[in-house]
């Protein structure tokens, strides 16, 4: 029996030979991307779609809406995931970038997710962000190399050999996934013009007490409660560019789920100070751990995707501080401010008699070493939890890894000088 087909996948590189980046994409998705189609895009079609997405801009622009309701369908409405190059040189025509794609796409079509190939570094290499950062200002949903496309971590949730796999990387089917539903959440009557942190089910006081850089994302308000997603989508600027204007409301909900979704994804959880991951919770709280013997294999128990998956954390202690806005977030997440004073944890209640566990989390691999086996490095992020861990290749359980992570390029290395 044929597995069912999870979306179709696009991909365009305007040097579209039959070896060239495109085709090796291509390639290498069908190895792993399980029951997606990929597909690579001429350049002819691509460019004639594209001016199609301009044509609807320039009618929001010029009060034109309505002539384009009933118009032929792009190729970009039918994609489920646009995977498209940086850098298009041979486009002549003023949108020579993979991000203006990229733009127009979100905000002018039915495309869902977005993957810009090679906007950040150079092509073919194999990179690991040690700020952490992200790229939220991108209008790509995710932004990769050339080579990391191909990587089992990005499309397969179970793995089992060593592999190189960021812990910032989503899981795409789970991502297209998540984007339908919040789409379908936002598409309700009303939705567009509630606020954002209460149906985020931000706790009243920890909302409009998130950094100001947080906040400066979503909207220019002081009282981050009263941002509905129209306003976001309308007037913050990471929605609509100041001179456009959205289709139609169905358009920004389209833009709303995913731009917040990246608000989320890479500004709110990387901190791990406002929202705490799984890994990053039993790192500090190891008694959290539903089994009682502390050691890596159960730790790694915690490395689930999808917001609503148990996390092999126990649920009594921690039901009251579990974020609960399902799809918004790409694994399981904790409020922090809700379980620091919770004495039922052991190590809030007696923080001098609990010792520390003797594996950390690795953020390149996805998975825990003993502290003899990593690296540590200060990741460019708010709040307190900047020590973070890579693998040391030359520690004795490091070695294991050494093959898969020899040509990851660690950047900027002045990060581990420490």
């Amino acid at each position: 029996m044929s597995k069912q087909k999870q979306g179709s996948i696009r991909i365009f590189d305007d040097e579209d030979g039959l070896n060239g980046l495109a085709r090796r994409m291509e390639d290498g998705l069908r190895k792993v991307a399980t029951g997606f189609l990929p597909q690579v895009l001429s350049n002819e079609e691509f460019k004639k779609d594209l001016d199609v997405l301009r044509q609807r801009r320039h009618a929001t622009r010029s009060k034109q809406v309505n002539q384009t309701k009933n118009e032929k369908k792009t190729i970009f409405d039918e994609t489920d995931i646009l995977i498209v190059d940086y850098d298009l040189e041979t486009f002549a025509d003023g949108f020579a970038t993979g991000e203006e794609v990229a733009y127009l796409a979100r905000c002018y079509s039915n495309c869902k997710l977005i993957i810009a190939i090679n906007q950040f570094v150079s092509r073919g290499a194999n990179y690991f962000d040690l700020t952490l950062k992200g790229s939220p200002t991108s209008f790509a949903d995710l932004n990769l190399t050339s080579t990391q496309l191909g990587s089992p971590g990005l499309w397969q949730e179970q793995w089992t050999k060593p592999l190189f796999r960021p812990w910032y990387w989503p899981l795409i089917p789970r991502a297209l996934a998540d984007y339908k539903n919040r789409l379908n959440s936002l598409h309700k009557d009303g939705a567009l013009d509630m606020s954002i942190t209460k149906t985020l089910e931000f706790p009243e006081t920890l909302a409009n007490s998130l950094p100001r850089a947080f906040k400066a994302f979503v909207g220019k308000h002081e009282d981050l409660q009263s941002v509905t997603f129209r306003e976001f989508v309308e007037k913050s600027g990471n929605g609509l560019r100041a001179k456009d204007a959205a289709l139609d409301d169905a358009q920004i909900a389209r833009i709303a789920a995913a731009r917040l979704s990246k608000w989320l994804e890479e500004i709110v959880l990387p901190s791990q100070h406002i929202l705490v991951d799984a890994p990053h919770l039993v790192a500090r709280f190891p008694s959290l751990l539903k089994r009682k013997k502390k050691e890596a294999p159960v730790f790694d128990k915690t490395v689930v995707f999808g917001c609503d998956t148990d996390a092999t954390i126990d649920p009594t202690v921690t039901k009251q501080s579990r974020w609960s806005a399902k799809h918004w977030l790409s694994r399981p997440a904790w409020f922090w401010e809700l379980l620091v004073g919770n004495e039922s944890i052991v190590e809030v209640a007696q923080p001098w008699e609990s010792e520390p566990p003797t594996v950390v989390f690795c953020e390149d691999v996805s998975r825990f070493l003993p502290r003899s086996s990593v690296r540590e490095f200060i990741a460019d992020l708010p709040g307190p939890f900047v020590r973070r861990f890579v693998v040391e290749p030359n520690g004795k359980e490091g070695r294991k890894y050494a093959g898969e992570l020899q040509d990851v390029e660690y950047d900027p290395a002045l990060k581990f000088s420490v």
